[in-house]
């Protein structure tokens, strides 16, 4: 018989009495090191062309949702922020062409808000006494390590993009297309990425402008013209396997690649 759990028990997290050891092993900077070296000795022989990415995270905000086994709690951002750099310049010594990308946020919330302040900018809360939306914190922390260490640690500043007003954009049906008005909002959902006057009528109630976003934040740090590169790294517009999913597709890269790539 299989049983299946979300992890909550009357609306709550169940609470997480195990190690983290049961399921899992630290991957320490040691670890890291070796790892990036071992890729960058074999990446060639695997058929890979040009440098190896290494993505630091994938959407660490939701940890405690998402490996709740491991993160039963999330970290402190400014642990958060440490480890990202220190695993960083880990894979930059094992590799020392390889890219490195993050922080790989899954949506809004997590672009402008602390992930202890969850959607909002609460009294007392850290997105408050930062000053500054959380990806920019993010890119101001790494920064500072690099010039504290030396070394250039982000190549990549990267978010995750999904419309928030219809479900079939984050949970892409490969086969239904919808509708003509379906169609036609999944073509301007697209617009999400760059204009600054498109809101989607989703729960965000106004545009979300992800890549003219991504731009000031790094602007902010790392001056005009100089930081890392840009990049949406998911996304998902739904219906794949259609025609209407193909050019949501085709807009969406040609966005990414006239807007982003520099």
């Amino acid at each position: 018989m299989l049983f299946r759990s979300n992890g909550l028990v009357g609306g709550l997290p169940l609470a997480v009495t195990e190690a983290p050891t049961i399921t899992s092993q630290a991957f320490g900077t040691d670890k890291q090191k070796s790892m990036a070296t071992y890729t960058k000795n074999n990446a060639g022989a695997k058929g890979v062309v040009g440098p190896v990415v290494y993505h630091l995270d994938n959407e660490p905000s939701l940890w405690s949702t998402t490996h709740r086994d491991i993160v039963p709690t999330l970290p402190s951002s400014s642990a958060f922020f440490a480890t990202s750099a220190a695993t960083a310049a880990a894979v930059k010594q094992g590799d020392s062409t390889g890219l490195v990308a993050g922080p790989g946020e899954w949506g809004w919330c997590a672009w402008l808000f602390f992930p202890s302040d969850g959607c909002s900018a609460v009294g007392g809360g850290e997105t408050q006494t930062a000053g500054k939306d959380y990806a920019q914190a993010y890119l101001a922390a790494m920064h500072a390590a690099e010039v504290s260490g030396g070394t250039p640690l982000l190549d990549v500043f990267d978010e995750h993009f999904y419309p928030q007003r219809y479900a079939v954009f984050g949970n892409p049906d490969t086969t239904n297309a919808g509708d003509a008005t379906l169609q036609a909002q999944r073509l301007d959902a697209v617009r999400g990425l760059w204009d600054p006057a498109f809101d989607d009528g989703s729960w965000i109630g106004q545009p979300t402008r992800l890549i003219p976003r991504m731009k000031a934040w790094r602007t902010a740090v790392y001056g005009a013209g100089n930081g890392p590169k840009l990049g949406v790294s998911e996304y998902a517009f739904g219906a794949i396997d259609s025609m209407n999913g193909a050019l949501a597709q085709a807009d969406a890269l040609g966005v990414q690649i006239g807007r982003a790539h520099v």
